[in-house]
């Protein structure tokens, strides 16, 4: 036994070094290899709190209790909490062999010193630094040097006394800061495992990337980075790392969950809130600053959402970096000296938000978060809403991350190095698409929203989702454990899940079961199809080139230029890669459609050669893919062409297109209902934007630029890609209209 307990009434004064010395001396005479294995029992995995009780002076800490406290806490957690922890093992011969010649008690002070370190860490992982309230954490940023320093320049550009704006940065730490309280904390936890036993049908985890989190953890500070699709989220998340063995993150919510109740058994499950924006107001960003610091550098977890809010379409949102350059910042300043950033997919078979969904999709307010809302929410907890799955990538170093790009801490600020944190974002979101796990609910919605008739047979339904598979196994895309095991019955369960939903209708017509879906379903199943869509991004735009060419051969060089229109198009919607050249992306999915016998690449001349695609399966279905997003597009491109209009508000124009979006899909020109979505509409606006057809004033007001060149040539790719206009070579873009304004999207390979 290394350690003995600090208790004062049973304290004891063994000395283990007398035990250590003779280790050494039997390693040293030893011809066999010897280990020495860190072990300790956790009662408890509470963290310590940071002041000492006259409880914890009598009978030990928790860390390290004296004989009472002891049994108190065995015969308190053994059925549940107690945990039994071993260490990386040591090799004595090498220790010895590094040391040889030093004095044997300085040796044997060295290694405990070693072991103590090591037993510190791994207990560290498990329940975090020592629990700090929040009194101690406003003293802390009172007197911290950059607070006050950042107090100093707020005062002198704005004339206001120091007095007055530490009392502001006090009400501004009240509102952000958590307090947590562990009590509630094992509330939670029997609540949500109630909720992944009741409601879900269990929680589908990789565990050997837990381990590698846990090889940082406790080390050094962790932040985890999350996709968004439901509030159900962080609660998810804490449980899994309190009983996985590791620290619980301390989570970044937004303002609007800062309502009575919810607000205070956030704060107390280690939430801390944040405002969805704080342009101009130093004050508040100089207080959120220290406080994220602060956590960082006491060694908390932290945990925030990159999209900044929940995805309501069911693909990864473009990445918002506030919070990341704060945290960015605890580094580049020199106060934390390493940060670990994990990226984690969480997709949901379905979400409880579903419906809520679909109406904000079209056009409906965001409804505010209130008590009203959160009791009716208890409702949904009577159904049943299949699978979870999450998947963690890596852990980023953040250290190695700014050292390759030759950044050093002390000697700048995020400020300085926006375009790094920027990369830094994109690297993230990219990892999160990487890991995301693809579901047979995703693959199903799929392939019922791509048939193009009214109703599919279940045959033709399997077929398709057979392709998809094909694609999906040559990129080492990772299948949910069911469409891994036994991938029939996964999709056959998943499809009757849908229906039970009322989203597909079954049918038995004289000769098979065939299924049909009503336009209104079609948004949630889309909401399915965007879980796993960003894989196809690529083969999907290739498609398109291979089918508006009809046949015959194609340079590489043109590909590319077309491909660049298709980027400029869709890149509000998916990000498209600069890790690699565009060249090698196209050319894997290349070689795909070569191995598929779709096309013969001539390496040396640099073409595709291909004969008629005419009765593909496989291209038709890879080409439409994207079509929802090329609708949104189209329509709102006609809108600009057709409408005039001057200094409107963006949801305004939004609303009046998916207006003349519901008149042109009765007239049959749109064919995909879940193309009048305003979020599709909205990132569309930003592309025209972008190229140089609308103009937004400093009050982000819209007002339309005719460029009659450019709509028509826009309008003509686009009514191509759709089949409304004639198709030929010719019909290929090379280079479309260069944007105005240019803005692709920075690094991140996500298809």
């Amino acid at each position: 036994h290394l350690k003995v307990s600090r208790e004062l009434l049973f304290g004891t004064s063994d000395e283990s070094l007398r035990f250590i010395t003779p280790l050494l001396k039997g390693a040293e005479r030893s011809g066999r290899p010897v280990f020495l294995v860190t072990q300790q029992f956790l009662y408890d995995r509470h963290p310590e709190k940071a002041e000492k009780s006259f409880f914890d002076l009598l009978f030990g800490e928790k860390s390290d209790p004296g004989t009472v406290r002891k049994l108190i806490l065995f015969f308190l957690s053994y059925r549940r909490r107690a945990t039994v922890k071993f260490g990386e093992a040591i090799n004595l011969n090498d220790f010895v062999a590094e040391n040889a010649g030093g004095d044997s008690t300085e040796t044997a002070a060295k290694l405990k010193a070693i072991l103590l370190s090591r037993l510190a860490i791994e207990r560290k992982s498990i329940t975090g630094p020592p629990l700090q309230s929040r009194e101690k954490f406003l003293e802390k940023m009172l007197r911290s040097p950059l607070f006050k320093e950042g107090l100093e320049a707020i005062a002198r550009e704005t004339g206001r006394s120091r007095d007055e704006l530490e009392r502001e940065g006090r009400r501004y730490f009240d509102e952000i800061a958590a307090s947590v309280n562990y009590s509630y904390i094992d509330f939670y936890d029997r609540a949500i495992r109630w909720l992944v036993n009741n409601i879900y049908d269990g929680l589908e985890i990789d565990h050997d990337a837990i381990s590698r989190i846990k090889a940082v953890a406790g080390r050094h500070p962790v932040v985890l980075v999350p996709s968004h699709k439901s509030h159900i989220d962080y609660l998810l998340l804490s449980y899994v790392f309190y009983n996985s063995d590791l620290t619980l993150p301390h989570v970044c919510a937004g303002i609007n969950l800062n309502f009575w109740p919810a607000s205070r058994f956030i704060r107390r499950g280690g939430g801390f809130f944040i405002r969805r924006s704080f342009s101009g107001n130093r004050l508040y960003k100089v207080v959120l600053q220290e406080y994220v610091s602060s956590l960082l550098s006491e060694g908390y977890s932290i945990e925030f959402f990159i999209e900044g809010t929940r995805s309501r379409t069911g693909k990864l949102l473009k990445p918002r970096m506030g919070f990341l350059s704060m945290v960015a910042n605890a580094f580049l300043e020199g106060l934390v000296g390493e940060i670990y950033l994990v990226p984690i997919s969480i997709n949901y078979e379905r979400v409880l938000e579903q419906n809520v969904y679909v109406d904000e999709i079209h056009g409906a307010e965001k409804q505010k978060e209130n008590v009203t809302g959160l009791v009716g929410s208890f409702r949904k907890f009577r159904k049943k809403y299949g699978k979870v799955s999450i998947r963690f990538a890596d852990p980023i170093s953040i250290k190695d991350y700014f050292g390759k790009k030759g950044i050093e801490p002390s000697r700048g600020s995020a400020d300085e190095h926006r375009e790094e944190i920027n990369d830094l974002a994109y690297r993230i979101t990219y990892d999160i698409n990487r890991v995301a796990l693809v579901t047979a609910t995703s693959l199903a919605a799929t392939a019922l929203l791509s048939n193009p008739g009214k109703g599919i047979p279940e045959v033709d339904l399997l077929r398709r989702v057979d392709l998809l598979k094909k694609y999906l196994s040559f990129k080492g895309v990772t299948f949910s454990g069911a469409l891994q095991q036994r991938s029939k019955w996964a999709l056959l369960e998943a499809v009757q899940r849908l229906a039970n939903e009322r989203l597909t209708s079954p049918h038995r017509d004289f000769w098979e079961r065939f299924y049909t879906v009503d336009p209104p379903r079609r948004m949630i199943l889309a909401y399915h199809k965007n879980n796993s869509v960003h894989f196809f991004v690529s083969l999907a735009c290739f498609s398109k080139i291979l089918v508006m060419a009809g046949e015959g051969t194609l340079a590489l060089d043109d590909v590319i230029r077309s491909y660049e229109s298709f980027k400029r198009l869709l890149h509000n919607e998916f990000t498209f890669s600069e890790r690699a050249s565009l060249e090698e992306h196209l050319l894997r999915v290349i070689r795909f459609y070569v191995q598929e016998g779709v096309v013969h690449y001539d390496e040396e001349n640099r073409q595709i050669v291909f004969r008629s695609l005419k009765g593909r399966e496989d291209v038709s279905l890879y080409a439409s893919l994207l079509d929802n997003f090329f609708e949104s597009l189209y329509l709102t491109l006609l809108y600009l062409k057709h409408v005039e209009f001057s200094r409107v508000d963006e949801k305004t124009l939004t609303a009046s297109i998916l207006e003349k979006g519901s008149v042109l899909f009765v007239k049959g020109i749109l064919r995909h209902p879940e193309a009048l979505s305003q979020f599709n509409v909205s990132n569309a606006l930003t592309v025209y934007e972008e190229l140089g057809l609308i103009h937004c004033d400093d009050k982000k007001r819209l007002s339309r630029i005719y460029d009659e060149d450019s709509i028509v040539r826009w309008e003509s790719l686009l009514a191509n890609l759709l089949g409304l206009g004639p198709q030929s070579p010719t019909a290929l873009p090379a280079a479309v209209d260069s944007p105005k304004t240019t803005s692709l999207s920075p690094p991140s390979d996500i298809h």
